[in-house]
């Protein structure tokens, strides 16, 4: 059985756009206590503002100026398919030192986020399967 990325990702997004304020973003990541924001224009994915953007962009810029999310967010974002077998997922994330990666259809539309906390929750779950199984097996 190949487990794709549509079936681990994470959604509904919480989202911002290239205009918005980095209060804006600033006040989402801390609700929700994520770390990741994906930047939408109109549906498609432009960018990522992540919680070291916006410390750089803090010190940058400085905690008074009203600053849109277009300066401080990534626009080169390495990016998976729905289909895209989690292992692949994986290792592209290791081997770029990534946290996360967008789920987007081949035009660019965002449809989940894929993060290093939804691989670590499923290598749980899998480990606590495992687990299951050696006590079948062991009762025999």
């Amino acid at each position: 059985m190949m487990l794709t990325c549509e079936e681990v990702m994470k959604k509904p997004l919480v989202t911002v756009t290239e205009k918005d304020d980095l209060g804006l973003a600033v006040a989402l990541l801390q609700h929700h206590g994520f770390r990741h924001l994906p930047v939408l224009r109109e549906r498609r994915l432009v960018g990522l503002l992540t919680q070291t953007d916006l410390w750089r962009a803090k010190h940058d810029l400085g905690a008074a100026s009203i600053t849109p999310v277009c300066d401080a967010m990534v626009t080169t974002v390495k990016t998976v398919r729905r289909r895209t077998p989690v292992r692949h997922a994986a290792r592209l994330m290791m081997a770029n030192h990534v946290s996360c990666l967008p789920v987007v259809e081949e035009d660019g539309t965002l449809v989940g986020l894929l993060t290093a906390s939804d691989l670590v929750e499923l290598a749980a779950e899998l480990a606590e399967e495992l687990d299951r199984e050696d006590i079948e097996i062991c009762r025999g």
